[in-house]
């Protein structure tokens, strides 16, 4: 409650539960006493205000107080887990206006709709992308995030985001969630779960 500012109302794309736990207690000081025994667990770091799984946006998750921070974690042709919210590039990429717009496929065991694969680039192909900020409702509703920033950032690997969360003592935990490990391992001879858990190791993670 600011005394010099005055609010007619706010839009949000969260869902009411959501928007009431966010305005409960996201604005509390890093030193505020717990209400609850609660965990703020990230949704593709701070996807709201920058694109999904990107360095500015775990920074910013972070910097928020974020207590869990998650990474969807993806592979490239090349056999390089990394950090993004879905293998399929259309989502949070500008994919469609590079020369990779050629790679559409249609794979049912994956999604319903075409997609550009994260498996069928290497990881300097993926790198060199740029991000987008996710909008689901642009479509119906024409509501963009933080339109400003809807290119900033750079995509991480497993190991980078490793490395930035090790260091963070304000975190709790971490969240690595694995996907389509089925198809990548017997149609793209990937082992996702096996990259990942190489990467744990390397990074300390599998000590007490």
């Amino acid at each position: 409650d600011y005394g010099d500012l005055t609010v007619d109302g706010v839009l949000t794309d969260f869902p009411i539960s959501a928007s009431e736990a966010i305005h409960c207690f996201a604005h509390q000081s890093t030193n505020a006493t717990r209400r609850d025994n609660t965990l703020i667990i990230s949704k593709y770091g701070a996807s709201g205000d920058y694109p999904a799984c990107t360095d500015i946006a775990y920074k910013q998750a972070i910097s928020d107080g974020v207590d869990v921070l998650d990474c969807p974690v993806q592979m490239s042709k090349d056999g390089t887990p990394f950090c993004l919210s879905s293998t399929d590039l259309l989502e949070s990429t500008t994919v469609a206006q590079t020369s990779f717009r050629n790679f559409v496929m249609r794979i049912p065991e994956i999604k319903s709709n075409p997609g550009i694969f994260s498996f069928n680039l290497t990881w300097t192909d993926i790198k060199g992308l740029t991000p987008l900020t996710m909008n689901p409702f642009a479509a119906n509703y024409t509501l963009f995030r933080n339109p400003k920033y809807k290119n900033a950032g750079n995509f991480v690997t497993l190991s980078d985001f490793l490395s930035l969360t090790k260091t963070q003592t304000s975190l709790s935990g971490i969240m690595i969630i694995v996907e389509n490990a089925a198809y990548l391992a017997e149609k793209q001879g990937l082992g996702v779960t096996d990259a990942v858990i190489d990467a744990l190791s390397k990074a300390g993670y599998d000590k007490p």
